[in-house]
Protein backbone atom coordinates (compact mmCIF):
# COMPACT_ATOMS: atom_id res chain seq x y z
CA UNK A 1 0.00 0.00 0.00
CA UNK A 2 2.88 2.50 0.51
CA UNK A 3 4.47 1.88 -1.97
CA UNK A 4 0.87 2.96 -4.19
CA UNK A 5 0.76 6.03 -2.28
CA UNK A 6 4.61 6.69 -2.98
CA UNK A 7 3.74 5.99 -6.53
CA UNK A 8 0.58 8.01 -7.18
CA UNK A 9 2.68 11.20 -4.95
CA UNK A 10 5.51 11.40 -7.50
CA UNK A 11 2.71 11.17 -10.65
CA UNK A 12 1.08 14.07 -8.78
CA UNK A 13 4.00 15.82 -8.12
CA UNK A 14 5.50 15.45 -12.19
CA UNK A 15 1.86 16.62 -12.90
CA UNK A 16 2.18 19.77 -10.43
CA UNK A 17 5.15 20.38 -11.63
CA UNK A 18 4.01 20.97 -15.40
CA UNK A 19 2.05 24.20 -14.27
CA UNK A 20 2.45 27.47 -12.85
CA UNK A 21 0.83 27.62 -9.37
CA UNK A 22 -0.47 31.39 -8.24
CA UNK A 23 -1.41 30.69 -4.84
CA UNK A 24 -3.42 33.47 -3.71
CA UNK A 25 -4.54 34.29 -0.07
CA UNK A 26 -6.72 36.59 1.41
CA UNK A 27 -7.93 38.53 4.35
CA UNK A 28 -5.67 36.26 6.34
CA UNK A 29 -3.50 38.05 9.06
CA UNK A 30 -0.56 35.90 9.73
CA UNK A 31 1.79 35.75 12.58
CA UNK A 32 5.25 36.91 12.18
CA UNK A 33 6.18 32.92 12.44
CA UNK A 34 3.59 31.60 10.43
CA UNK A 35 4.36 34.20 7.48
CA UNK A 36 8.16 32.21 7.97
CA UNK A 37 7.09 29.10 8.20
CA UNK A 38 4.91 29.71 4.81
CA UNK A 39 8.10 31.27 2.78
CA UNK A 40 9.81 28.17 3.85
CA UNK A 41 7.43 25.64 2.54
CA UNK A 42 7.09 27.99 -0.69
CA UNK A 43 10.73 28.11 -0.78
CA UNK A 44 11.42 24.33 -0.59
CA UNK A 45 8.53 23.04 -3.06
CA UNK A 46 10.44 25.71 -5.78
CA UNK A 47 13.19 24.19 -4.64
CA UNK A 48 12.00 20.77 -5.68
CA UNK A 49 10.50 22.02 -9.04
CA UNK A 50 7.70 23.37 -8.39
CA UNK A 51 6.85 27.34 -9.67
CA UNK A 52 4.59 28.44 -7.11
CA UNK A 53 3.79 32.27 -6.88
CA UNK A 54 2.78 33.29 -3.54
CA UNK A 55 0.55 36.30 -2.84
CA UNK A 56 -1.04 37.58 0.24
CA UNK A 57 -3.38 40.26 0.00
CA UNK A 58 -4.43 41.75 3.58
CA UNK A 59 -5.67 44.85 5.46
CA UNK A 60 -5.01 43.91 9.48
CA UNK A 61 -2.60 46.20 10.73
CA UNK A 62 -0.85 43.68 12.94
CA UNK A 63 0.22 41.65 9.87
CA UNK A 64 2.68 45.40 9.24
CA UNK A 65 6.37 43.18 10.16
CA UNK A 66 5.25 39.96 7.79
CA UNK A 67 4.48 43.02 5.04
CA UNK A 68 8.03 44.59 5.82
CA UNK A 69 9.84 41.64 5.79
CA UNK A 70 8.39 39.32 2.56
CA UNK A 71 7.61 40.70 -0.86
CA UNK A 72 4.64 38.30 -1.15
CA UNK A 73 2.82 40.03 1.92
CA UNK A 74 0.95 42.84 0.71
CA UNK A 75 -0.74 45.21 3.53
CA UNK A 76 -2.89 48.35 2.59
CA UNK A 77 -5.28 49.42 5.84
CA UNK A 78 -7.15 51.52 3.97
CA UNK A 79 -8.98 49.25 1.81
CA UNK A 80 -10.58 45.68 3.13
CA UNK A 81 -9.31 42.64 1.69
CA UNK A 82 -12.23 42.30 -0.60
CA UNK A 83 -11.38 45.93 -2.12
CA UNK A 84 -7.76 44.58 -2.35
CA UNK A 85 -8.43 41.59 -3.88
CA UNK A 86 -10.55 43.46 -6.76
CA UNK A 87 -8.11 46.19 -7.39
CA UNK A 88 -5.36 43.64 -8.05
CA UNK A 89 -7.20 41.34 -10.04
CA UNK A 90 -8.78 44.38 -12.43
CA UNK A 91 -5.60 46.24 -12.58
CA UNK A 92 -3.73 43.30 -13.73
CA UNK A 93 -6.48 41.75 -16.83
Amino acid sequence: MMRLKENVQRRLDVQLKSYKIFFLITDLNLTFEESKQLDQDIENLNLQGFDIELLLLDHHGSGKKSADCFDWYFLDTSRSATKITFDYFYNTA
